[in-house]
């Protein structure tokens, strides 16, 4: 919807040409980014750590990190690794993020 969709029409329709062009193959180049990311989620000390590093995905902004960051704090019951107790600590009652439609019911 145009609520997720925040990245613009102009980054989706060069995106969608890129993996028609590859086949597909385009998925695999953010693998690498995403273990980098995932090394830097281990070792992050608070919520807004997490989900700056989330957003630096192309394609993922304020509402869709804060969809990964609660399903890796749901997670983390399973995979206590994932990150360190003081960031669900944190996203408790230190730092939270809105998607545009949170912050259109607000006004």
């Amino acid at each position: 919807t145009g609520e997720h969709q925040v990245q613009g029409l102009a980054t989706v329709k060069n995106m969608l040409k890129d993996l028609c062009a590859k086949k597909g193959r385009a998925l695999s180049s953010p693998s690498t980014q995403l273990k980098a990311i995932a090394g830097c989620i281990r070792d992050a000390s608070n919520a807004k750590t997490v989900l700056d590093r989330l957003q630096e995905l192309r394609t993922v902004g304020p509402f869709v990190s804060w969809q990964i960051f609660s399903d890796l704090v749901a997670a983390r019951r399973l995979f206590p690794a994932i990150f360190p107790e003081a960031v669900v600590s944190d996203s408790l009652s230190g730092y939270a993020l809105f998607g545009p439609g949170a912050c259109k019911g607000a006004l």
